[in-house]
């Protein structure tokens, strides 16, 4: 019985995190006095399964992009460990909750995809040929070893100046020279680090990335870490922090669908609440 615009505005405010019994007392104080904490789970139902086209073709598109990135989150289901996983662009955002952090789940999100991929160390994404691995969490890692430390601070310096001469080249067209220089410096680090008993740890993870390390420098446009992946899942985390786990399918449908195409629109910088009355419509 509500209108397209009480419709949308339920979305919105469920987006935000709001409980379902606040968006009814919420609604209820505009004037829709028989407005029920129930009646939110209906329209939010609704738009999960008016949105699932929408969802399916920003996948279709995402998987034609010449980069993606991909990372992440624990997310409990009815109490029982789980994940949500993105795939990103610049403008188009997809996840799905699951209950598995198998390399499954990545593959079939990403089939048949023949571009970079931007990840961390997760041996999920192994399966990509073209991986760029983050230099954010390698720095973050670096730094974290580095405290109290002064060997492992040098390395940690001469990291960082290789990061801003990669920045710059990044910019650039290839150039194997300065590539296979940079590589060399890189090499020579994981070298210092192995004579450093707290290190080897860190000179093992930094070795086990190879030359995925330098997969940007290779291809226009692909960053060199993996931020806008972690910027798109605040909102995941935001919703596990103030629910705490989803309950059911409907939770599921929820994440994948709307929470995918209404992070997708904000990217575009399209206006919420007219998509969302233009589907209501």
């Amino acid at each position: 019985i509500y209108g397209k615009n009480i419709q949308a505005i339920t979305v919105m405010l469920k987006n935000l995190t709001n409980s379902h019994e606040k968006i009814a007392d919420f609604m209820k104080e505009l004037g829709a006095s028989s407005f029920s904490a129930s009646e939110v789970q209906n329209i939010s139902d609704k738009f999960a399964m008016m949105l699932k086209p929408e969802r399916q073709m920003l996948l279709k598109k995402l998987r034609k992009m010449p980069y993606v990135h991909a990372d992440e989150t624990g997310f409990r289901k009815d109490g029982q460990n789980g994940y949500v996983w993105g795939v990103f662009t610049p403008t188009i955002s997809v996840l799905t909750a699951t209950m598995s952090r198998a390399r499954k789940i990545i593959q079939n999100l990403l089939k048949n995809y023949k571009g970079v991929i931007v990840v961390d160390g997760y041996n999920a994404y192994d399966e990509f040929p073209l991986k760029q691995r983050c230099w954010a969490h390698l720095i973050r890692e670096f730094k974290d070893y580095a405290e109290n430390n002064p060997e492992i601070q040098n390395q940690y310096l001469r990291l960082k100046e290789l990061y801003d001469q990669m920045k710059q080249l990044n910019e650039k067209p290839p150039d194997e020279q300065k590539i296979a220089q940079c590589k060399w410096l890189l090499n020579d680090v994981v070298t210092c680090l192995k004579s450093i008993k707290q290190a080897k740890g860190l000179a093992i993870l930094i070795k086990n990335g190879g030359d995925d390390w330098f997969t940007a420098l290779y291809y226009e446009g692909v960053p060199l870490h993996n931020n806008h992946a972690e910027r798109e899942l605040r909102s995941i985390v935001l919703l596990r922090k103030n629910i705490g786990c989803y309950r059911n399918d409907k939770g599921k449908n929820w994440i994948d669908n709307v929470i995918s195409v209404l992070r997708t629109w904000k990217l575009q910088g399209k206006n919420l609440f007219q998509n969302l009355n233009a589907i209501a419509t």
